[in-house]
């Protein structure tokens, strides 16, 4: 684990990751600045693009940062360095670090039901 004012100071070189797997259909949304999404329904294609030769922090929006804890423990048995950022996404927020809105062209379609 790795609080928001930890990881602010050492920016430089670490990847930030959003691994919600809700909050990208609506536009507004927000998210880290300089994140990534990552799809943890889809984590064995996505860990594929993901730099090994770097820090990662994984962040969510769930009870005790359970997305990020667990796609933590599957990305360190393959050979990530990674960390989840503790209290997740409120936490970064509430000590007022930098966010954005999620571009356009990473809103995701809402899934349709027949």
């Amino acid at each position: 684990m790795i609080q928001a004012e930890q990881l602010s100071r050492v920016l430089a070189g670490v990847r930030i990751f959003d691994v919600r797997s809700h909050g990208y259909y609506e536009k507004g949304t927000m998210r880290i600045q300089g994140s990534t999404r990552v799809d943890p329904n889809a984590l064995t294609e996505e860990m594929e693009r993901l730099p090994k030769d770097k820090p990662i922090v994984l962040y969510c929006t769930c009870i005790r940062e359970s997305t990020s804890a667990h796609v933590a423990r599957v990305m360190d048995k393959q050979g990530f360095d990674v960390w989840v950022l503790e209290g997740g996404f409120r936490a970064w927020k509430k000590v007022g670090l930098p966010v954005e809105v999620v571009p356009e062209d990473e809103i995701l379609p809402l899934p349709k039901f027949a």
